[in-house]
């Protein structure tokens, strides 16, 4: 199970969930937004914190570049001699860490018993905001193909060639956004290799996304 959440410490290098006592962060993978990129002008405030600021799978596309507003979570299962399996996916949403409220209940204020009363009548289950279920069978075990997008030219001008590599192709299935997370909106059409014209855009950074059988594939272009 991944937890994606921010966890501080005090000027003793200890844990704490008390935010007037936190000195810096221990961690902090919180999911960032499409298209951040680390070393902004507010990095001392807006940061990845902790080990997932090295791992290649956290907020980088498949070519290590930072700003995929994303993360790919690897689970190895030892499966013996079984050849299908059900598997089920939660992605679960918590407004607030039960530690947070243990810890500010340990307080006898007026305020923290008032909270702790309105805590204990709420419904505190996490709250499941997507999830998946999907029948595998093992027929063999062989090198997955690599899956990419390649863009020609880029930079570009404006008029593009996407490649597709290892994909089911489908029209419907790409996406252009910008570094505020907006859509843009592309010319589509239903070729293995598609021609787009993004010239009408304003120069800059710009991602193509892709889904791909669940997965999604992301790739940046710079227009001029």
């Amino acid at each position: 199970m991944q937890i994606y959440q921010a966890l501080m410490k005090d000027v003793d290098e200890n844990l704490t969930y008390i935010l007037l006592r936190g000195a810096a962060y221990l961690k902090d993978n919180r999911i960032p937004p499409l298209g951040y990129i680390p070393g902004g002008p507010d990095e001392v405030n807006i940061a990845i914190h902790g080990s997932a600021s090295d791992d290649e799978n956290f907020n980088r596309f498949s070519g290590g570049e930072h700003g995929s507003g994303a993360d790919i979570i690897n689970y190895v299962i030892p499966v013996n001699s079984a050849t299908e399996f059900n598997v089920f996916v939660k992605v679960c949403y918590q407004t607030l860490d039960p530690h947070f409220a243990e810890n500010l209940f340990e307080y006898d204020t007026p305020q923290a018993n008032t909270f702790e009363t309105m805590y204990g009548q709420a419904d505190n289950e996490p709250e499941i905001i997507a999830e998946m279920t999907a029948h595998v069978e093992m027929t063999g075990i062989r090198d997955s193909e690599k899956k990419e997008l390649n863009f020609i030219p880029n930079p570009t001008n404006g008029k593009i060639k996407i490649e597709y590599h290892g994909l089911e192709y489908s029209v419907e299935n790409l996406s252009l956004f910008d570094l505020s997370g907006a859509e843009m909106p592309i010319k589509k059409s239903d070729s293995g290799v598609q021609d787009i014209d993004i010239s009408s855009l304003p120069s800059g950074v710009y991602i193509f996304r892709y889904l791909d059988q669940g997965e999604n594939l992301y790739g940046k272009v710079v227009k001029r």
